[in-house]
């Protein structure tokens, strides 16, 4: 075994994992919007109700959570047959899903700041943090497979 395909392993790992918190994230905040229950952020206070209670919470019609819960499931089910098998369509799968998660997030936290003017600690967990992470380990592969083809 290559140690390029053990280190593989290693980050799918890590993706896949950081995928699965976001969906389980994603959907405590699909949850909460759906009940119209009181959600305190930990830092904020009042700055997750008024996002999720916006007008932006909605994108076509369907709740910007749900939208995340199926966008990490996506990704997830992309990750995990990263496991099994290396093919271009699915490695072109993967970073395109990748890139345009991360435009969605900037694209959600630009309305969180300065649209809304608030902050939500949880759309923070849930969406930049596992976002930023996966988008730094694509780069890295993107990178360490350059290195090795060369």
């Amino acid at each position: 075994m290559t140690k390029w395909y053990q280190n593989h392993k290693y980050l799918n790992a890590i993706l896949f994992l950081l995928s699965i918190s976001a969906t389980l994230l994603s959907g405590y905040l699909w949850y909460q919007e759906l009940l119209h229950t009181n959600t305190v952020c930990l830092v904020s206070g009042a700055g997750c109700n008024s996002i999720l209670q916006s007008p932006y919470a909605k994108l076509w019609g369907f709740p910007v959570a749900g939208w995340g819960v199926f966008y990490y499931l996506f990704l997830s089910l992309i990750i995990a047959l990263r496991f099994e098998m290396r093919h271009f369509y699915l490695e072109m799968i993967f970073r395109i899903l990748v890139a345009i998660g991360l435009m969605f997030v900037l694209y959600f936290r630009y309305i969180e700041f300065i649209v809304l003017r608030q902050f939500c600690d949880r759309c923070w967990l849930s969406s930049v943090i596992p976002t930023l992470l996966i988008t730094a380990i694509a780069i890295y592969e993107i990178w360490i497979g350059k290195r090795n083809l060369a």
